[in-house]
């Protein structure tokens, strides 16, 4: 049986989109909620996997964004790039779906 399990995560940063004519073109922080779900088949322990291997997995990615100017890691940190250097990094084949939200309206999707 295959499911899936998602663990959310938040972090601070601040950016700016060059290149970009409106008010995201000055640098302004934004507070992001991150959904990082995993897919494969329940395992004999009952788990898809670990939650506590998610996290492990994601927080040294996070540390590297989180209280930092995205700018300087990303060069254009839109919430698609910034999912796109997430998953990169994530390296995980049972990584199946990233949400990232920027605001409480706004958030791109990565799937697999």
């Amino acid at each position: 049986m295959t499911m899936s399990v998602t663990r959310i995560f938040t972090f601070e940063a601040a950016h700016w989109l060059p290149n970009y004519d409106g008010p995201c073109a000055v640098m302004h922080g934004h507070s992001y909620i991150l959904h990082v779900t995993y897919t494969g088949p329940v395992q004999r322990n009952g788990m898809v996997v670990d939650f506590g291997d998610i996290k492990a997995a994601v927080e040294p990615i996070l540390n590297t964004l989180d209280h930092h100017c995205l700018n300087d890691t990303i060069p254009t940190p839109t919430a698609e790039t910034i999912l796109k250097y997430i998953k990169a990094r994530l390296n995980d084949s049972r990584v199946s779906k990233l949400v990232l939200y920027e605001t409480a309206k706004c958030y791109a999707t990565w799937e697999a």
